[in-house]
Order: C-alpha cells, then structure tokens, then sequence
C-alpha cells in the first residue's frame, strides 16, 4: 500500500485554503489546473511509497515511540506558491511554518530509525492546493493572499494513499498523539 506521515489541518485553516482555491479558480478558468479536495488538505511530513503490511506495522511503532516523546506545537499558513518555481509551477502550494523549526527536528527524529536519509533538498512544509499538469503559467499567484491561521499539531498520522481517477483516497491508518510517554 501507498503511504505517507502527515499532520492534519483544522476547520478554519481547511476553509481559508478553500476560499484561495475559489480566488485562483476564478483567476484561471481556462487553465486545466487538478484542485485538491479540501478535506484531503493536510502537511506530508515524509512520502514512504508503496509498503507491505509488516513495514506499517514498524513504521507505526517507531511513529509511536518519537510521539510519545513529542511536544505540541503551532504551524501557521505563510504563504502561497509553487513547486519547482512560481512562474510555471507543477504544484500550487501554501507553505507552512512555525516558530522553532519543531516540525523540521520532529521529521528528523521520525526519519532516523525508518533508515531514511534527508533529501539533498531542505523540506519545505506546505499544503498541496492544486496540480498544474501542463507547468503552464497560473494568474494570481501574487495575488491572492493567505491569512497567516495558526492552528496546533498535537499527534500525527500514519495515512494510506489510493489513486483514483478523480483524485487521491486517504485512509488513516494510525494515529500518533504527541506526549503519551509511559513513566
């Protein structure tokens, strides 16, 4: 099965992302962009593939063990995007940051015992708005302004990805709350 570690998004934070969605949509009618189902809206700490049931069974636990340890902390939206580059952008992203880099240090911890090595890129935390096919240009990218909501991450998800014809189908398969260390 397909999977990936994500942290979720609340209500408002699904709801701003939304209305942007309905901003750029408007500004690029004849553009054959893939908008991304607001309820699957969520931050992909680490894409893992395809794995077979006993290496979900490990990668759950060692998402339990790093979680246990974990502390909550804040994101908020930063601001609108693309990957590779805003001009001709593939993917039409919102960044996500928070205050002490606690995202960042609490993926490393998750990507150490997997065996996985950090990419020679930094990761850039964002939500996925929309795919851009063609790479053609997109209207409004510099437009369109984000609120900066913040919302708190206090677990994490194990999460199993099925491709569709009309877009992606994401199942939870575990959840990880943060400070359930066993004294």
């Amino acid at each position: 099965m397909r999977v990936f570690i994500a942290f979720q998004v609340n209500k408002e934070v699904r709801n701003q992302l939304h209305r942007l969605q309905l901003d750029l949509q408007a500004l690029n009618r004849r553009q054959k962009l893939r908008w991304t189902n607001p309820v699957g809206f969520h931050v992909t700490v680490e894409f893992l593939g395809q794995k077979s049931l006993e290496e979900v069974k490990q990668i759950s636990a060692v998402l339990d063990q790093v979680a246990a340890e974990a502390t909550p902390f804040n994101l908020w939206l930063a601001r609108i995007g693309g990957f590779p580059n805003a001009s001709a952008p593939k993917v039409i992203h919102v960044r996500v940051q928070d205050e002490k880099n606690e995202a960042a240090r609490l993926r490393h911890q998750i990507l150490l015992p997997l065996g996985i090595s950090e990419k020679a890129h930094p990761w850039q935390p964002h939500i996925t708005v929309a795919r851009n096919p063609q790479g053609k240009y997109v209207d409004g990218l510099s437009l369109v302004k984000c609120e900066p909501i913040t919302w708190g991450i206090e677990s994490m998800y194990l999460i199993k990805s099925e491709l569709q014809p009309n877009g992606p189908k994401y199942t939870i398969i575990s959840t990880h709350n943060f400070g359930q260390a066993k004294l």
